[in-house]
């Protein structure tokens, strides 16, 4: 289900999906919300980065960074409605330093070595819901692994065990390194993997 785009095209083109009428905004936040992520954040990034958020959706990580002084990212979905959804909401903030964009996190259209830190959070854990779930992990992972610069960091924000991640992550061809494990509120994990 989670790993399927019709599935999310279906439920972002019926507009309540993160529709708070309360408080007005578009938001749907899986997980930790910015300032339970903002100290580890802070710890690996830098604000004049070239951050890439995968498989966004309707969370206000991106915008939140923005907010926060962060200078360059491009926040990705393959899902059209998603991303409409999030250019509107983009309008009313003229000084955002965030681009939404539709593009799939399996073919990304960026340069190589163009980017210097890439955040998961939550899309590994939808497309290890997918049929061919190994698959698409691979293809996820190694597009990120492209477009990262040498000494670029991985960021992964996760629901599951840290055994149920760790050996997909650092167990690939991409020489990827375990700097850091912190385990979240809730008992919501977090990887962050550097790139050698």
């Amino acid at each position: 289900m989670y790993g399927d785009r019709q599935y999310w095209e279906d439920r972002y083109h019926g507009g309540v999906v993160g529709y708070c009428q309360q408080k007005g905004v578009v938001s749907n936040e899986w997980y930790l919300q910015y300032p339970a992520l903002q100290t580890i954040l802070h710890q690996h990034t830098r604000r004049h980065h070239q951050i890439l958020v995968l498989g966004c959706g309707l969370s206000l990580l991106a915008e939140h960074m923005s907010d926060d002084g962060y200078k360059s990212l491009l926040a990705i979905d393959y899902s059209e409605h998603c991303i409409q959804m999030m250019h509107a909401r983009g309008v009313h903030k003229p000084k955002q330093a965030v681009t939404y964009a539709v593009m799939d996190v399996t073919a990304l259209q960026l340069q190589d070595s163009s980017i210097d830190t890439v955040i998961d959070k939550a899309t590994l854990d939808c497309l290890m819901n997918c049929d061919d779930w190994q698959a698409q992990v691979q293809r996820m992972l190694g597009q990120a692994a492209r477009v990262l610069k040498p000494s670029g960091k991985f960021i992964c924000i996760s629901h599951s065990e840290p055994e149920d991640r760790i050996h997909i992550l650092t167990g690939l061809a991409y020489s990827w390194k375990l700097v850091e494990h912190v385990e979240g509120e809730r008992a919501i994990k977090g990887h962050q993997l550097h790139w050698w």
